[in-house]
């Protein structure tokens, strides 16, 4: 009897701590979204990405599906190691072919971790052929995932609030590295953007 009513207490004590940590993340969430909507600049400084494009043009739907998947990849991770294996990873997803990538089961996910060089996070790599499919989706209901983000963009924080909706295993800050990377022009276009590849690369600003 003694050990039903602990395993109880036990069981309710993990109930309350979820409840407590799906509250602080909502609130954490609801923070986030504020910032992205009133200063995009500082939420982008506070965000370690690496953009596969960077100094080219992204049109494609292919290129938007590589761009999400890169800030997937960057997410709690070392944005320096997913560049270095980013040969790899292209190879694993078929060289981002979107509408190839939709067609896969998600049983794919252990045939994709064994491709030498992978990052072998099953989350990360079933959550991207998960948002193949969801990217494909938005294709056939809007013609590309580019007019899609269009009215999206036309907000401050409208683009990570809706990509936010679908998105796998991306959620808020890193999400801000996807439309950030697909919004870059080749260089001489654009001015040079706020998130670095690395923030160890950065250098203190020198005082005048």
């Amino acid at each position: 009897m003694l050990g039903q009513r602990w395993q109880g207490d036990s069981e309710r004590n993990q109930e309350t701590r979820e409840r407590i940590r799906d509250a602080r993340g909502a609130r954490t969430a609801g923070l986030q979204l504020h910032i992205f909507a009133h200063s995009p600049e500082r939420a982008a400084r506070s965000v370690p990405c690496w953009c596969p494009h960077e100094g080219a043009r992204v049109q494609s739907d292919d290129d938007h599906f590589e761009a999400l998947t890169a800030a997937v990849f960057c997410a709690r991770f070392n944005p320096d190691v997913v560049q270095s294996r980013w040969a790899a990873i292209r190879r694993g997803f078929a060289g981002f072919a979107l509408e190839v990538v939709a067609s896969w089961p998600e049983g794919r996910t252990e045939q994709v971790m064994r491709e030498p060089g992978m990052i072998r996070n099953r989350k990360k790599i079933a959550a991207t052929i998960r948002n193949a499919a969801e990217l494909s989706r938005l294709v056939r209901r809007h013609g590309s995932v580019q007019a899609y983000l269009e009215p999206a963009k036309r907000s401050r924080a409208g683009a990570p609030r809706a990509i936010d909706r679908w998105a796998h295993y991306i959620g808020l800050p890193s999400i801000l590295c996807y439309p950030r990377c697909v919004a870059k022009r080749p260089h001489g276009r654009n001015p040079p953007s706020r998130i670095s590849p690395s923030f160890r690369d950065r250098k203190p600003a020198r005082r005048v």
